[in-house]
């Protein structure tokens, strides 16, 4: 069961709320520590379905996706987001570089792909 609870908190005062769906337990917590040093509040799943769950019951400001994730193909879940999400801007990031497969999400509108590298100006 997916808990509603941040990852970490930031010592500043939260200002938008991000959904971080990563299989990979580190880069969740990466992103939870930048992110919320930045004054957003982190909630990390392990996975698609978890994620979808979350999403139906909580409203987002930004929604990080890792390229792949056992269990949901990419595009499927991006779709369901949309659905649950609308307006919602959806990053997909890759520590693989699939230009091909960003470039079909990108023409489809089902969102933007970086590369999992967090720093300041890739978002």
């Amino acid at each position: 069961m997916t808990h509603l609870q941040p990852e970490v908190t930031a010592t500043t005062p939260h200002t938008s709320s991000v959904l971080h769906m990563d299989d990979e337990e580190i880069m969740r917590r990466i992103a939870a520590c930048f992110l919320g040093r930045h004054g957003m509040k982190v909630y990390g799943v392990e996975d698609g379905e978890a994620g979808l769950e979350l999403a139906a019951h909580k409203a987002f400001d930004l929604i990080l996706i890792d390229l792949i994730m056992p269990g949901m193909c990419v595009e499927t879940m991006l779709l369901r987001l949309h659905e649950l999400q609308p307006g919602v801007p959806i990053i997909v990031v890759s520590g693989l570089v699939d230009c091909e497969l960003g470039a079909s999400l990108i023409d489809k509108g089902l969102g933007a792909t970086f590369p999992s590298r967090w720093s300041r100006m890739s978002l």
